[in-house]
């Protein structure tokens, strides 16, 4: 864990040891992470009330029971640096969110976000992006949100 991190109570993390976490990461109440195949949250992301990500799956399609049988298939997930999470998003497993994202409240992200790119709906979807000037500007700034 990095420093200068905030993690509110009542967030679960299940398999910490597989969970990495860069300076000034905050992750809000309710917020549950995965950890199983892995996970990666970069330098000042915001992660919001209630949100989700998950990191494994059950063998359904091969597998040797139904509805699943008991295989775990993990897949690591990045969020990069000051990505902000909205309320009650959802990430799954193997995806990467590019530094500077932002997922819209209530967003399934199903596959990679480019960085900057602004994301919302189920599944999430680019509907703008970001003004990289002025991003990149206010990050050698050093101008992070802190709680």
């Amino acid at each position: 864990m990095g420093a200068n991190c905030r993690l509110a109570s009542g967030m679960r993390i299940s398999s910490p040891e597989n969970l990495t976490l860069g300076d000034g990461v905050i992750i809000q109440g309710g917020t549950l992470i995965h950890c199983e195949g892995g996970v990666t949250i970069g330098s000042h992301a915001v992660i919001s009330y209630e949100c989700a990500i998950w990191t494994d799956n059950h063998r359904y399609l091969d597998g040797a029971k139904l509805p699943f049988d008991e295989t775990s298939l993990g897949e690591a997930v990045t969020v990069g640096e000051c990505v902000w999470m909205g309320f009650r998003s959802m990430i799954v497993p193997g995806v990467t969110i590019g530094e500077g994202a932002v997922v819209a409240m209530g967003a399934v992200v199903a596959s990679d976000v480019p960085p900057l790119a602004v994301v919302a709906g189920c599944p999430a979807r680019v509907v703008k992006m970001r003004d990289p000037a002025h991003y990149y500007r206010l990050k050698a700034d050093g101008a992070f949100f802190q709680v």
